[in-house]
């Protein structure tokens, strides 16, 4: 009786000792592709951060009165569609969306982009501004 427990012990013991020389090696080869692709990834990154650059200098504000306009806290109460109209009059060729207070959005920022946030009764609820 005790040999036999002492065989399975001793065989989940290799079972377990295989599994572990088996994830060594496999993170080990790991590593290396890792460190032959983090140039691959760095170089994209960089890629990446060079073409939001160079759309964020493509970008304009909008320009009300000589100034230059972001957001617009004057139409906070005012009904949503007042709001939308006033904003496509002065931001023309921007993308002016509505949210409604049950609505979800994303979380990026595009400076071609003005979200109206509204409130349940439809009315504008916070500053609507580029972003």
């Amino acid at each position: 009786m005790v040999h036999r427990g002492y065989r399975r012990n001793l065989l989940a013991a290799s079972v377990v000792a295989a599994v572990l020389v088996g994830l060594y090696v496999c993170v080990q080869g790991m590593n290396v592709r890792d460190q032959n692709d983090d140039l691959k990834v760095i170089r994209e990154a960089a890629s990446s951060a060079a073409a939001s650059s160079r759309e964020m200098e493509e970008c304009q504000e909008p320009v009300v009165d000589g100034q230059a306009k972001t957001q617009w806290p004057e139409l906070v109460g005012e009904p949503a569609q007042e709001a939308l109209d006033t904003i496509k009059s002065q931001a023309p060729g921007f993308n002016v969306q509505t949210i409604g207070s049950d609505m979800m959005a994303t979380t990026d920022w595009r400076c071609d982009r003005v979200r109206i946030w509204l409130d349940s009764a439809g009315n504008v609820a916070r500053a609507p501004r580029i972003g």
